[in-house]
């Protein structure tokens, strides 16, 4: 049974919240470890069409249906002779990442450390701003620096206008920046 091996897998990898099955003709849900999701057609998602042709990992997003930002991973499934049959998906909400982010002390009192994608939202909940996941830009000298440079760090104006030491990375394959 293919969805219980697909429940199997998914207790013994916390840190997905889905895993799903696609045909390779049109991204349909053939089975899912959330039955509701069978019958869904992703033809159109990225992790669909790069699915077909090998491993990958999408950028973070909320499709509908979503409530937590999102990373999509798919792979693909072969046959004997190698042709596609199917596309493997594991579906991760950023939930873990957020909690561990708040937990992080070595930043002290002031310090914070968020993660936010290419149009400046919070894509973790920031300690001091509830709600703002998703919702509110954070559009800093940190995030402008991280979207152009990649990767640095100096003192710039922080979300709170208030001057800072950060550090600062741009995944561009996962479409999301942290700040720290």
């Amino acid at each position: 049974n293919i969805r219980g091996l697909l429940k199997g897998a998914l207790r013994s990898d916390s840190e997905f919240n889905e895993f799903f099955v696609l045909d390779s003709e049109e991204g349909r849900v053939l089975v899912s470890t959330e039955r509701e999701n069978e019958g869904k057609i992703y033809r159109s998602r990225q992790f669909f069409k790069e699915g077909l042709h090998g491993t990958f990992t999408d950028k973070v997003q909320m499709l509908p249906g979503d409530t937590k930002p999102t990373v999509y991973s798919s792979v693909t499934i072969t046959s004997f002779a190698g042709l596609p049959i199917g596309i493997l998906v594991g579906r991760h909400d950023l939930t873990s990442v957020s909690r561990l982010m708040e937990e992080v002390s070595v930043l002290g009192d002031s310090g914070d450390t968020y993660l936010f994608n290419e149009n400046f939202l919070f894509i973790t909940e920031p300690r001091r701003i509830p709600g703002a996941m998703m919702r509110q830009a954070v559009i800093t000298d940190g995030t402008r620096r991280a979207l152009k440079e990649g990767t640095g760090s100096g003192i710039y104006a922080g979300f709170k206008n208030q001057e800072m030491l950060g550090s600062f990375v741009f995944l561009k394959n996962l479409g999301m920046g942290l700040i720290a």
